[in-house]
């Protein structure tokens, strides 16, 4: 039971420590993922300034979204939002279920 133990205890802790740092980069993770899937839905190029997640509260803003022309145009920008704001229930997106509670778009 020494090795066994040995490893839960190792696992648990990786686990956690996962768990931190997760909660701690998620605003990071939300940025990178959120780009990724805007670029993937419109097939332009998107910037995002800055990210306030509380995933764990229902609550996404992003702000600076900039959605940037192809090659050969004068200007860089094709549009740029301020912020979107989104508050939605997290059990019932996880249930794939109806779960937005309201979005904001400035």
């Amino acid at each position: 039971m020494g090795l066994i133990g040995w490893i839960l205890k190792r696992l648990v802790g990786l686990i956690i420590l996962l768990g931190v740092v997760l909660f701690f980069l998620q605003s990071q993770i939300v940025k990178l993922s959120a780009g990724a899937i805007l670029r993937a839905k419109t097939n332009a190029r998107i910037t995002i300034g800055h990210v306030d997640s509380k995933l764990h509260k229902g609550f996404l803003r992003l702000e600076g979204v900039a959605i940037l022309n192809p090659a050969g145009f004068q200007e860089n920008k094709f549009m740029e939002i301020n912020f979107v704001q989104v508050e939605f229930d997290i059990t019932r997106l996880l249930k794939q279920d109806k779960h937005l509670k309201s979005l904001f778009v400035d």
